[in-house]
């Protein structure tokens, strides 16, 4: 399911099509902005998204084993809470595509 799919299903559920567009774009933009301040967003019952700071490293490139500098970066890491982790267990055995 990808962010339209989101809004279509929200507006199945007694909200209207504009209601729900705008909830899940600004449900979207909170986590954006949050996360870029370096602060974590948890959900009750979903999960928490987190920014992770990779720090500065040197790696050796295997074909001709010099040093290659990595500048270091930021990454939004998503850890799943354990109702969200149940619920998708559940399901396991059911889904075709495992």
């Amino acid at each position: 399911m990808n962010k339209d799919g989101l809004k279509y299903n929200l507006a199945l559920r007694d909200f209207g099509m504009y209601e729900s567009v705008r909830a899940v774009n600004a449900i979207f933009e909170i986590i954006s902005e949050t996360l870029s301040k370096g602060e974590k967003v948890k959900i009750n019952g979903f999960g928490t998204f987190r920014v992770i700071k990779r720090e500065a490293r040197n790696l050796v490139n295997p074909r001709t084993r010099e040093p290659v500098p990595v500048e270091s970066f930021r990454y939004v890491s998503f850890r799943a809470g354990i109702p969200l982790k149940k619920r998708v267990r559940q399901y396991q055995n059911t889904d075709a595509r495992t």
